[in-house]
């Protein structure tokens, strides 16, 4: 239903903002979806604004969390020559916050593209508080693709987002810096990290982390998860890979779907390998896959705080990983063995001939470490709390939405 039933009126709604939802099932998706669940588990009232456009079918029924889904002919984050797409679920989805202005805590924006603009004419206007969580952070962090030409309001728009938005969520260092560096003042900015449901991969983690260390002496398993899409490297990935002679047996596990399918499978027919690599497609739940993996390949060159990693470490995966934008908020450890200096072909060579030289014994100490690490800073139902505190300073009456700028900050500190 487009509007809300009678009996929600009365409840205090978080809306969450993200342009697609559960049916490309990126990052940023998945952290809005686990995020509403554990929210609900809460006692939050969560509802989910998005998109539906032409031949997508969507089983809404299933996710477990209410959604509403706006009609737009493509999906509304491209922008660009899609921009009427673009602008039509933005007013949609404000003529809905309008309607239903009186019952909604907070407006949730999940990686910043025009759902952005959306939560800050929301703040502006409708005096809604306003959480944006940017997705990526570096040269292309999100507030540097909002301001591309291609979204038509360029450097104004950001700064439009930037001075009425109540909050942003920093899942990094880098991030931070990356707001700061756009003039959000560090009161507008709340560092939460992305959280991983430490529920799906506690019970066989002991277990398991002990049969990859025995096994690990005569085999090694490497995995990918994600897109198969440029962004994430993986023909220099699987390059870099194939460029090391194996001491063991090897089988590397490709687990995803995107525009590189083809390539990937072209460019395995065409190269003689000793290595076992298979294409999974898309897989719903890692957790089997990644209790049977020894090593993680992360070797994008632009991650916000990754999914993929965090549930990797959850489950005890090593991952060799690119020393990028996140890396170092994830893996603290200044001695971690398997940071790749960059994406090249030579830098992945060198990461895997360190991973293959691994003794178990050290490999298994660091799988707990990594693993105990997560427990301890990415845990979902911590990083829920976090958020249910957050919606609750910004929504009580009266309550300040912080300087949002470091313009505005410096005015009154000279005052």
């Amino acid at each position: 239903m487009w509007l809300l039933h009678k009996q929600d009126d009365r409840q205090s709604l978080v809306v969450m903002l993200t342009c697609q939802f559960v049916e490309i099932m990126g990052g940023a998706e998945k952290q809005c979806l686990s995020l509403s669940r554990a929210l609900e588990g809460r006692g939050e009232n969560v509802i989910v604004l998005s998109s539906r456009v032409p031949g997508v079918a969507l089983d809404d029924g299933a996710i477990g969390i209410r959604v509403i889904r706006f009609w737009c002919p493509s999906p509304p984050q491209l922008a660009g020559r899609h921009l009427l797409s673009s602008l039509l679920w933005a007013v949609q989805a404000l003529f809905w916050l309008f309607w239903h202005r009186q019952h909604i805590k907070v407006v949730h924006a999940h990686q910043l593209r025009i759902n952005a603009y959306v939560a800050a004419v929301a703040s502006k206007f409708l005096k809604l508080p306003s959480v944006l969580k940017l997705g990526v952070g570096g040269e292309e962090n999100d507030l540097v693709v909002i301001g591309r030409r291609k979204y038509l309001f360029g450097k104004a728009g950001v700064d439009f987002v930037v001075r009425h938005a109540s909050r942003f969520i920093a899942i990094s260092k880098q991030i931070e810096d990356d707001l700061k560096a756009h003039g959000v003042s560090p009161f507008a900015i709340a560092s939460i990290p992305n959280g991983v449901d430490l529920t799906r991969f506690a019970a066989r983690i002991e277990e398991t982390q002990a049969a990859r260390a025995e096994s690990i002496k005569d085999a090694a398993v490497f995995s990918f998860v994600g897109r198969l899409s440029p962004e994430k490297n993986v023909l220099s990935m699987i390059a870099g890979l194939q460029s090391v002679p194996a001491p063991k047996r090897t089988m590397v596990m490709l687990a995803g779907e995107g525009p590189l399918r083809e390539a990937i499978e072209a460019r395995l027919q065409s190269t003689r390998n000793p290595l076992d690599i298979r294409l999974l497609g898309a897989i719903t739940d890692v957790s089997g896959l990644l209790h049977r993996t020894h090593f993680l390949l992360l070797l994008s060159s632009s991650e916000g705080l990754s999914n993929a990693l965090l549930e990797a470490l959850a489950a005890g995966v090593v991952p060799i990983i690119t020393d990028m934008s996140g890396a170092r908020d994830v893996i603290p450890f200044e001695n971690y063995p398997l940071f790749s200096v960059s994406g090249s072909e030579v830098d992945i060579a060198v990461a895997v001939r360190r991973a293959y030289a691994l003794d178990p014994a050290v490999w298994l100490e660091w799988s707990r470490r990594l693993s105990q690490h997560a427990e301890r800073t990415f845990d979902l139902e911590s990083v829920a709390m976090r958020y249910v505190e957050l919606y609750r300073a910004l929504s009580e009456p009266g309550a300040s939405v912080g300087l949002r700028t470091t313009r505005e900050t410096s005015q009154v500190n000279q005052a």
